[in-house]
C-alpha cells in the first residue's frame, strides 16, 4: 500500500506515552497531533522505527527499553554542589530544572534532586533514563 509510512515519510499522529506504572509522560490526546519524519532524527530512533508499515487510521502500542531510549540511570551524573554555588537568596526547589555551565563552557540540562542547608544535588540523568516507554499511536495521515 502507497500510504504506508516508509523511510523518509511525514507521519502525523496522535500518541500517548506511559512508564510502566501507568504514569503519562506525552500525550497529543488534548493537542494538535505530532507530525514527523521517518528517519528524521528529531524523535527517539525507536519511536520512528516503530511507525515504519503504519497507514492512516492504524493503531499500535509497543515499548521501547531503557537502551534504546534515554540509556540507565547513571549514578555518575549525580553531584553534590554547596548551596553557596547559587549565590544569596533562596535556593533552587527539588524537581525544578536549569542548564549548569561545565567547566569546558558547554551547558546540559540538570534537575534538583535534594536541597539541604548546605548542598543541593543535582541530577544531569535525563528525566526518562532507566524507564522502559510504553506508547501508543494512532496515524492520522502519511505523505
Amino acid at each position: 500500500m502507497s500510504d504506508q509510512a516508509v523511510h523518509g515519510s511525514t507521519v502525523t499522529l496522535h500518541y500517548t506515552g506511559t512508564l510502566e506504572d501507568g504514569r503519562v509522560f506525552g500525550a497529543t490526546t488534548e493537542s494538535d497531533p505530532l507530525v514527523l519524519i521517518i528517519g528524521g532524527g528529531e524523535y527517539l530512533r525507536a519511536f520512528e522505527e516503530a511507525l515504519v508499515g503504519m497507514a492512516p487510521g492504524e493503531k499500535k502500542s509497543f515499548t521501547i527499553d531503557p537502551e534504546k531510549a534515554y540509556g540507565q540511570w547513571q549514578e555518575g551524573l549525580v553531584a553534590e554542589v554547596p548551596r553557596t554555588v547559587f549565590g544569596p537568596g533562596p535556593a533552587p526547589e527539588p524537581g525544578s530544572s536549569f542548564l549548569a555551565e561545565l567547566t569546558e563552557g558547554e551547558k546540559v540540562p540538570v534537575r534538583v534532586a535534594a536541597v539541604t542547608e548546605e548542598t543541593v544535588v543535582i541530577d544531569a540523568n535525563h528525566p526518562l533514563a532507566g524507564e522502559i516507554l510504553c506508547f501508543e499511536v494512532e496515524v492520522v495521515s502519511v505523505s
